[in-house]
């Protein structure tokens, strides 16, 4: 998906309970050819029940800084595919989001769910924007973000 002026739309799905891993990747080029160089970005995505100026408090932030950072940068396998356990390469494009099973247990929204309906979902939206070195922030991606809400709990 290219990074351009008009920001991608994802719907995203998550499993409470479960570890949360997606991978994006931005080009220059319609054609995908040409990944954005991310040296030096930031990031930072909110997950909200509503938009900012409805008042929606943030159910879950990620950021790619600090210690506790969830937003990572990722290198590749020699077929091209997504190393999200190798060296941080944030000259493919390449973005890795996570949660841990321990954060996705604890997302829950203030509307409980329609009784008897099964799968049970909460429903989310998002943004991610990216700061380039010394700009703007950027909202390169938004969409909705499913939780579906977990049985089986210890």
């Amino acid at each position: 998906m290219p990074i351009a002026s008009a920001p991608a739309e994802i719907a995203m799905t998550c499993l409470q309970g479960t570890a949360f891993q997606y991978v994006l990747q931005f080009f220059q080029d319609d054609a995908g050819l040409n990944p954005v160089d991310f040296t030096g970005y930031t990031f930072a995505m909110q997950i909200r029940e509503g938009v900012a100026d409805s008042g929606a408090p943030v159910v879950k932030g990620l950021s790619s800084e600090g210690s506790a950072a969830n937003i990572l940068f990722i290198g590749t396998v020699s077929d091209g595919s997504p190393d999200i356990d190798g060296a941080s390469d944030p000259t493919n494009g390449m973005i890795y989001l996570h949660l841990s099973a321990d954060e996705t247990s604890k997302l829950h929204g203030s509307k409980a769910p329609k009784p008897r309906t099964y799968p049970a979902v909460s429903n989310f939206f998002y943004d991610i924007e990216a700061t380039p070195p010394g700009g703007e922030p950027q909202r390169i991606i938004f969409g909705t973000f499913n939780l579906s809400l977990e049985v089986t709990r210890d």
